[in-house]
């Protein structure tokens, strides 16, 4: 199953784009919803490579849900940037997820696309998606907001 949603951030490119490749942002914006952690140990503001990762996924923090492979790829082009996590599980075979920002006149869009399948469980895996996608925005929004602060790395603008 798919879903796409967008938001505007108030920030510019090169901050969205430098901030998304970090597990500190992905801990960030999935908070407090889910918490990941690296099985490789690599620091919360390290820039993930075009490489797969696999992560330990914790509900809530605290409830174990096992382990999920993240697959990074990026596309830079002038005025926008692609991040996808061609990601997969035991429970999920599919989490193929792009995240899109593109510069606009207020700041950039930010847009999920997410293609999902679960087997019997994908209508169920969708929908905690869709309302995990949404919180994510929110949060997005939140932290460009406040010029990135809360991931206590200088993310000035170009």
């Amino acid at each position: 199953m798919k879903l796409d949603l967008s938001c505007d951030l108030s920030c510019g490119l090169f901050q969205a784009r430098s901030a998304v490749k970090t597990l500190g942002l992905l801990n960030y914006v999935a908070n407090p919803i889910m918490k990941f952690e690296c099985v490789e140990l690599i620091g919360e503001h390290k820039l993930l490579e075009a490489k797969p990762y696999v992560m330990k996924m914790k509900l809530f923090g605290l409830l174990p849900v096992g382990l999920h492979t993240m697959d990074f790829s990026y596309m830079d082009a002038e005025g926008s940037f692609v991040m996808r996590d061609n990601g997969y599980s035991e429970l999920c075979k599919k989490w193929d997820h792009i995240m899109s920002f593109t510069a606009n006149e207020s700041g950039v869009r930010y847009r999920d696309r997410a293609d999902i399948t679960a087997g019997v469980l994908t209508p169920f895996v969708w929908l905690f998606a869709l309302f995990f996608y949404k919180h994510r925005q929110r949060r997005w929004k939140r932290l460009a907001i406040h010029n990135f602060k809360a991931l206590s790395v200088d993310r000035k603008s170009c």
